[in-house]
């Protein structure tokens, strides 16, 4: 009589029942090539600029077929939108984390995001992306509908939900913040194109200005605040 084959040991499935482990790997070499196609569109964009670059030279350096491409991103346009996506996301994520913790002066919030920004953005190649995107987004209605809808509109939110708060702890002086959001990013943008034109004739100590900065926003704790003359 035939001897039965012994069950598997410690409930292990058969070969079979395991083909998903196959298909978790295929997912892992899909993740790995899309890694690699926006990392060669990255240094084909910061060379020869949105415009200019073709999907040809993405192809040509991440080492594969043009066509291999489409299987992953339909377009230009959408390759650049997951780049600018990828490099907002530690300050925009950073940036409502911190808004979120209640007990968190307004002041350290706004150090902090702004540390995020040099750190993530200023210091590494994405300052590139901002660059890009200030130069030729007005061409490209569609990346510029995208980073306002998903970056700027969410994080001006945030920042208004954070000032409405420092009206009410006393730690703004006004609501001019509340009114122009827009304020706390207005010496990180003007640093990147300083940094594109002008680092090289002379050095802005970004992070000196900053400090300067918060301070005119968030008054240092005792501080008077100026007297308003009536127009």
């Amino acid at each position: 009589m035939p001897r039965k084959s012994a069950p598997p040991e410690n409930g292990s499935a058969p070969a079979a029942a395991r083909r998903p482990a196959r298909g978790k790997s295929a997912d892992a070499r899909a993740e790995v090539r899309r890694r690699e196609i926006l990392d060669a569109a990255f240094d084909v964009f910061a060379e020869h600029g949105f415009t200019q670059a073709k999907l040809d030279d993405v192809a040509r350096r991440a080492g594969i077929a043009k066509g291999t491409i489409y299987l992953y991103f339909p377009d230009k346009e959408t390759l650049f939108v997951e780049l600018l996506r990828a490099a907002a996301q530690p300050v925009l994520g950073g940036l409502k984390a911190l808004a979120a913790s209640p007990d968190l002066p307004v002041e350290d919030v706004l150090r902090r995001v702004h540390t995020i920004f040099v750190e993530e953005i200023l210091n590494t190649r994405r300052k590139h992306l901002l660059r890009l995107l200030i130069q030729e987004g007005p061409r490209f209605p569609a990346v510029t509908e995208f980073y306002y809808g998903e970056i700027v509109r969410n994080g001006l939110a945030t920042i208004t939900s954070l000032a409405r708060r420092g009206v009410q702890t006393g730690e703004l002086a006004d609501d001019a913040l509340v009114r122009f959001p827009q304020l706390v990013m207005a010496p990180l943008l003007m640093s990147i194109i300083w940094d594109a034109l002008f680092e090289d004739k002379h050095h802005l100590d970004v992070d000196g200005m900053l400090a300067a900065f918060r301070t005119l926003l968030v008054p240092p704790s005792g501080a008077e605040a100026p007297d308003r003359q009536e127009a």
